[in-house]
């Protein structure tokens, strides 16, 4: 192996001995804040629904939920920009992101996306939220990514194959390295796309709204019956 090459896959273990947790719930909450002012309630179902695609790993109580929106309003990183009154239905306080917040997402994405992919993961999980990156951080940080995960295919490729072969193990880790060569692919997609879009273009997403998007899946769900 190279000097440069070697040099390079010794920091990118090194970065995954170093790297602290994602903290999801702030990712999330104020990710979705950064689309669309939100109560928490509405946070949650977000979330809920979310979390029955993905597994128990995303999986967060209302508790958690409010003790976070609560914290988080103390900070001064979100506010509650109105209160809605309904007869039938309790009242909510509907949320916005401040520009506290908005700088403190920000950094959280630029430390989490610089980090290396992890293997059991879906490193993109916070790219769903960049909106608040320039378009030089984003594009930065998927070259990046595009050398981390080319650094992960060749490590794999070289070490894994060779220590359990013909076991379970082995057929384990082919699977991880087909799984990374599609997120290669999708990162050099996400690349051009880039080049071609504005930030605001790559993340325009007009419907957040949770019961409209069931209700469309429900509708092509119907139609495929």
């Amino acid at each position: 192996m190279e000097k440069d090459q070697k040099f390079k896959l010794e920091k990118f273990i090194d970065t995954y001995r170093k790297a602290k947790p994602l903290k999801v719930t702030e990712l999330y909450i104020l990710g979705i804040l950064a689309y669309k002012d939100s109560s928490g309630y509405d946070i949650y179902r977000l979330i809920a629904k979310k979390s029955e695609g993905v597994g128990a790993w995303l999986k967060l109580n209302k508790a958690t939920i409010y003790n976070t929106l609560a914290r988080m309003t103390q900070d001064r990183l979100i506010e509650v920009s109105q209160i809605v009154h309904d007869i039938k239905r309790p009242t909510k306080s509907i949320y916005r992101l401040r520009p506290k917040g908005r700088e403190y997402l920000r950094n959280m994405l630029l430390e989490d996306l610089h980090r290396p992919p992890w293997v059991f993961v879906n490193f993109t999980l916070p790219l769903r939220f960049s909106k608040v990156l320039s378009k030089k951080e984003l594009k930065e940080i998927v070259q990046q990514k595009i050398e981390q995960v080319e650094l992960f295919l060749q490590f794999n490729k070289m070490t894994y194959g060779k220590f359990f072969s013909g076991t379970i193990l082995e057929l384990m880790h082919e699977n991880q390295i087909r799984t990374f060569e599609v997120q290669l692919e999708f990162l050099n997609k996400l690349q051009k796309e880039l080049d071609k879009k504005s930030v605001n273009e790559l993340f325009k997403i007009d419907e957040f709204d949770i019961d409209k998007i069931m209700a469309k899946v429900k509708k092509l769900t119907r139609k495929v019956e």
